[in-house]
């Protein structure tokens, strides 16, 4: 398993291998950013820097899903189109967003759901 499975929350991206570590990340940690990505994406890598930014200065755990790695993954997410960020609270999906959201609107939203968790 690649994710850390204990309470502290890392502070760079953790790489997702199934749904069994999807669901553990998504219920060790009460909030988790989570993107569903491809590494021939160049839209996903731009959105890298923000993520590694986001995991670094908040108390948010952000996740990222390959979908070539993870692809019954992808198809139970729906994660048609990459990126695709899911923000769970306490183990439930509370937000989507399709596509590169900038970094204010993404803290914004982070701010709006886990005020508590952020540094």
């Amino acid at each position: 398993m690649t994710a850390q499975s204990e309470a502290s929350t890392p502070v760079k991206p953790v790489y997702v291998d199934g749904l069994d570590d999807l669901t553990q990340i998504t219920t060790d940690h009460p909030f988790v950013l989570v993107e569903f990505c491809a590494d021939r994406c160049g839209p996903c890598k731009r959105l890298d820097s923000v993520l590694k930014s986001i995991a670094a200065d908040t108390g948010i755990t952000v996740a990222k899903v390959d979908i070539d790695k993870n692809p019954q993954l992808a198809f139970v997410h729906r994660a048609r189109s990459v990126p695709m960020i899911e923000l769970y609270s306490n183990g439930e999906r509370v937000e989507r967003i399709i596509g590169v959201p900038s970094e204010r609107d993404l803290r914004e939203l982070i701010r709006r759901y886990a005020r508590s968790a952020i540094r």
